[in-house]
């Protein structure tokens, strides 16, 4: 058994190998106009007005204060009126909805929206019809984000005095976007401005990043591109072009049999190993900056795969290895030392079954032979 003082004494601090930050992505040059208005002084009623004619003020103001863009709440604050579609008087919401949303306010048709009501909105069952409204606000909002619909957004709030003040009113009322940008140079803040990425994919990432580079170094082959997509088999080779690779590896792929305790459903691995085309190793990583409920759900997960595995492999006569490579500061703590010697005294009890990177590293050419 590896001890404690051996584990914690290889254990890795998170090292900024990734980009942290988003790279601006607002063309400031392409919004000179909109600028030029947001840096004069602003009221609910001016910014409504001139939202009219630049929609694209939405995108400065999207930019500048959110973290990569409104919220899906907010967007639909901004488009609908609230306080209608949670009427409980249904008639009363359903005619707000055909004179505001399903035609724009100033009588044009949202066709996008009316699509996306289907035939359900024309049902003369009421609940039925409410459902199929409330619905489409759902994905009339998904659609709007997805990339190439932006045009469609600034229709919305061209066609739309409602939604016009109730961005206008936000921006102003609850972000003091007057305050804001009368006080700042907008075009420079926005070319500098970095939007942070998510911190728990980072960590992620970093893992991953850390193995890779362990598995390339040890001239093991990945071949994701040819497995793309596919279940590894146990009892034969799943791809006959990687049978003659002695080593090679896959990321993100789930094995038949190997399923989760609670769902039922394949378990995806981080990685596979696999020797001359068959699933050797199975590999989870994980890395914690702090002490949090994630890594007791790990360890109850983790403890009843490493159980399941050896049932199936006497089940099959096959002999698949899991191993959960877990690195951070979280194992430099009490709590820490406390859940690894409890690992290791009940579950992971052979040395290669819980590694943490520096470990992985050195034991990778013994695994391999």
């Amino acid at each position: 058994m590896i001890p404690y003082s051996k584990f914690a004494s290889t254990i890795s601090f998170f090292e900024f190998v990734q980009d942290e930050f988003y790279k601006p992505h607002l063309r400031t040059g392409l919004y000179s106009e909109e600028i030029k208005i947001l840096k004069k002084s602003l009221s609910v009623e001016s910014l409504a007005e001139n939202l009219k004619k630049y929609p694209k003020i939405f995108d400065i103001a999207e930019e500048y204060f959110q973290l990569k863009r409104f919220t899906n709440t907010q967007y639909t604050h901004f488009l609908f009126d609230v306080s209608k579609l949670n009427l409980p008087n249904l008639e009363k919401l359903l005619r707000y909805v055909e004179i505001c949303v399903v035609r724009f306010e100033d009588g044009s048709q949202n066709e996008t929206f009316k699509n996306l009501v289907g035939k359900n909105y024309h049902n003369q069952d009421i609940d039925i019809k409410t459902t199929a409204v409330k619905r489409a606000v759902v994905e009339y909002i998904a659609h709007l984000l997805k990339k190439g619909n932006r045009s469609q957004l600034y229709d919305h709030i061209q066609h739309s005095l409602g939604a016009r003040a109730r961005i206008a009113g936000y921006l102003v009322e609850n972000l003091r976007a007057d305050e804001h940008f009368a006080n700042i140079d907008i075009d420079k803040y926005l070319s500098l401005k970095r939007i942070p990425r998510d911190t728990k994919g980072i960590h992620g990432k970093f893992g991953v990043l850390k193995i890779e580079k362990i598995l390339a170094d040890n001239s093991i082959i990945k071949v994701g591109t040819i497995l793309k997509g596919k279940n590894l088999n146990l009892s034969h080779c799943t791809d006959p072009r990687i049978k003659k690779i002695p080593y090679s590896y896959v990321t993100e792929c789930q094995i038949s049999g190997v399923e989760k305790r609670d769902s039922k459903k394949l378990k995806k691995f981080d990685f596979v190993i696999l020797k001359n085309g068959m699933p050797t190793y199975c590999i989870e990583t994980n890395f914690y900056s702090t002490t949090g409920t994630k890594i007791g759900i790990n360890i109850g997960e983790y403890a009843d795969l490493l159980e399941d595995i050896d049932k199936l492999n006497t089940k099959q006569g096959t002999n698949l290895k899991f191993i959960w490579i877990t690195d951070g500061n979280h194992w430099l703590t009490l709590e820490g030392e406390k859940n690894y010697t409890n690992l290791k005294l009940n579950h992971f009890k052979k040395d290669w079954q819980l590694l943490n990177y520096n470990l992985f590293s050195q034991q990778i050419t013994d695994l391999m032979k």
